[in-house]
């Protein structure tokens, strides 16, 4: 598989946001491998999926099915910025610098603390978002994956070089 849109082939969450915001009709899928991967629970491959077709529950498209009026637009966040798509993973995975399968585990949290954040007037630092991911991504592939052989410690000190990728600045 390789990404047509950038000229090194490499898939980047930054050439995906740049595409997704020069033509807001444009949907991304993930590379198959990636997105349907055993280690990856199938809830959150769906889920996944559903965001690279901009099909979930963000503000901006209950809006567009008249669920709510544009009084209640504002990113739960609380920015200013208008919830979307973009704005809700995106620009954080950009800002986390999440590569390969790690994206799928930064969606998954962070749309998991959106949902803390509505439903339980929770809200978690940056820092421990980070932390859930390393966790979480390490979790996923020491339960479906034979052959992990690092520990949390490992992991946690450099998860891209346990998954053997070098040289992604």
């Amino acid at each position: 598989m390789v990404w047509g849109v950038d000229p090194s082939h490499c898939y980047y969450i930054k050439s995906a946001y740049n595409v997704l915001t020069e033509d807001s009709n444009v949907r991304v899928q993930l590379p198959g491998k990636n997105l349907w991967h055993k280690c990856i629970p199938l809830k959150v491959a769906v889920f996944a999926w559903q965001v690279f077709q901009n099909r979930i529950l963000s503000k901006d498209n209950l809006y567009k099915r008249g669920i709510i009026s544009t009084d209640a637009l504002q990113c739960v966040v609380g920015c200013g910025e208008q919830e979307n798509l973009k704005h809700l993973f995106f620009n954080v995975l950009i800002s986390l610098k999440c590569e390969q399968g790690l994206q799928i585990a930064c969606l998954w949290s962070i749309w998991k603390e959106i949902n803390k954040r509505i439903f339980q007037n929770k809200e978690m630092k940056m820092d421990l978002l980070i932390d859930q991911v390393r966790v979480l991504s390490w979790n996923w592939l020491r339960v479906k994956s034979k052959g992990m052989k690092y520990d949390l410690a490992q992991w946690w000190t450099n998860p891209l070089a346990c998954l053997g990728v070098v040289g992604i600045v």
